[in-house]
């Protein structure tokens, strides 16, 4: 079966973006840990909730403290521990990146983000 245009599998950058976006509108900051971590969360409870459609394009990798994926913590590394205040960009072109996210997804993201968003990174 086909998955409907606009809900994944994405790019774990565009995920991790339009986490931030939502984050930006509820006043929080996210450190690479943080974001990685739910950005992970948001993939396993998408699997959950579609019977096994992925969220994202890229895995996730077991490091230290916590899952990570490769793409996300390459286009976050300046920042290290502290607050991330860009998007993930196209080293390529330039532009963000982003995809065409239904509305579901969006919906599902910002649950995501107002059910973990606001705990430390050791406690995710």
């Amino acid at each position: 079966m086909e998955p409907k245009t606009g809900f994944g599998p994405f790019d774990s950058r565009a995920v991790a973006n339009r986490i931030l976006d939502v984050a930006d509108r509820k006043g929080w900051s996210l450190t690479m840990m943080q974001l990685t971590k739910l950005v992970y969360f948001a993939h396993g409870w998408w699997l959950a909730y579609t019977g096994g459609q992925p969220l994202t394009k890229d895995g996730a990798e077991a490091w230290q403290y916590g899952p990570v994926y490769r793409q996300i913590y390459d286009a976050f590394r300046k920042h290290g521990s502290s607050p991330i205040d860009s998007r993930a960009l196209d080293q390529g072109t330039g532009f963000r990146f982003d995809d065409k996210f239904s509305p579901t997804v969006m919906d599902f993201l910002t649950s995501v983000v107002e059910s973990y968003g606001q705990r430390h990174a050791f406690q995710l």
